[in-house]
């Protein structure tokens, strides 16, 4: 017999305890039980006969931008079973129970960092692997011909100048997480040991770009790392900024013995003379890369996301479309029908998250064959391809 609940100020050390036995680190503990949004109901678990806590997922609360749309994510995070009480199935009642919970509180979408691609699609969830790129560290010898400092980072100098770049930068992209001075203090203090540096470009005062650059594992149990840009903004405009900052970090992965430096290449930036990275011959990317998505409130997703899609194909999108979504056994599926044409598309949750979050254009999926011209031009403009932000550390 087991007891599937939440925890209370009596148990929540037990829980706290149980994901440091798991994990061997202290993250549930000095992070997730410390921000400022968390709730003892962010957390389920399941107490066995003999009262313990014997298992444990932690559902973080975050806000996602998506094209300066705001919408509400659960990230699922600290799935732990105690070693002594595996192969149960309670890791699996969790999860469907952090699904049914987030629904309850309107979650727009989830996110995870998977262990096991196959085990979490069975709980609705898609892969999503970023677009890696490389540059040889040793191209990095660009001239600053507009007398922009570049300078190592300075907390009491750069950190709310950095934060408030951020959120402007990342507001109209898709992926990136909402940060607040709390947030980004956390996100510093648990990645310090995998930045190595930040650097900042300004001009006359005014902050035109920022760049950490840092430590990029090449797998998830390898004992070596790569030189990468682990994230970046930069005002609109000031490309030529950021240039230089990728130049100050390349030329120190340089010095450190790396020959290639890596980064995540965006819509509005890339570095010139950079390359798709060949995962398999230089990197192979761990779970820190490899998300999974799925929707979870349709209705509260499509009402936020409605004027977005209006607006960017210049149409009132329900006099053209009929939108809806289902879900069976937690798997879940949309379906688009076009008013004019009568056709009815049905789309699989990784096809639909795809088209949705920029992975792949409506104009990749040959099921649309159906709609009407008109239609198609309508879809095309509502679910363009766009890279999507999602840094390595943020989120969880």
């Amino acid at each position: 017999m087991y007891t599937l609940t939440t925890p209370g100020k009596g148990n929540i050390e037990e829980v706290l305890n149980l994901s440091q036995k798991v994990f061997h680190e202290t993250f549930a503990r000095d992070i997730l039980a410390k921000e400022e949004n968390f709730e003892y109901n962010n957390a389920r678990i399941i107490i066995d006969e003999s009262g313990s806590v014997v298992s444990t997922v932690f559902v973080i609360p975050r806000i996602m931008y998506m094209d300066s749309v705001e919408l509400k994510l659960g990230g699922i995070g600290g799935v732990a079973t105690d070693p002594s009480c595996r192969g149960k199935g309670y890791a699996g009642l969790l999860m469907k129970d952090a699904v049914d919970f987030m629904k309850q509180e309107h979650y727009d979408l989830s996110l995870l960092f998977p262990y096991s691609k196959d085990y979490y699609a069975k709980f609705g969830y898609r892969d999503y692997c970023p677009e890696i790129h490389s540059v040889p560290a040793a191209q990095s010898a660009l001239k600053n011909t507009q007398n922009i400092n570049i300078r190592e980072y300075s907390p009491a100098v750069d950190f709310d100048r950095v934060l408030n770049l951020y959120n402007s930068y990342c507001l109209s992209c898709i992926g990136p997480v909402k940060r607040s001075r709390a947030y980004l203090e956390q996100y510093l203090k648990k990645n310090e040991n995998d930045i190595i540096k930040i650097f900042v470009a300004e001009n006359k005062g005014q902050l035109y770009a920022y760049g950490m650059y840092g430590k990029m594992k090449k797998g998830a149990k390898a004992d070596t790392w790569a030189a990468k840009m682990l994230e970046y903004s930069f005002l609109h405009g000031r490309k030529s900024a950021m240039d230089l900052i990728f130049s100050a970090a390349m030329k120190e992965a340089a010095a450190e013995g790396h020959q290639l430096f890596y980064y995540e290449p965006l819509d509005n930036y890339s570095f010139e003379g950079s390359q798709p990275a060949d995962h398999e011959k230089t990197i192979e990317l761990d779970n820190k890369h490899l998300k999974m998505f799925r929707v979870i409130d349709f209705g509260s997703l499509f009402k936020k996301l409605k004027p977005l899609w209006d607006k960017r194909c210049g149409a009132d999108i329900e006099k053209h479309f009929e939108f809806s979504y289902s879900s069976a056994d937690y798997q879940g599926a949309a379906v688009i029908e076009g008013l004019e044409s009568g056709f009815s598309m049905r789309l699989e949750e990784k096809e639909f998250t795809g088209i949705l979050l920029g992975f792949s254009a409506f104009s990749s999926l040959r099921a649309g064959s159906g709609f009407t011209p008109g239609e198609k031009e309508l879809l095309n403009k509502i679910f363009p391809a766009k890279k999507p932000v999602f840094w390595d550390f943020d989120y969880l």
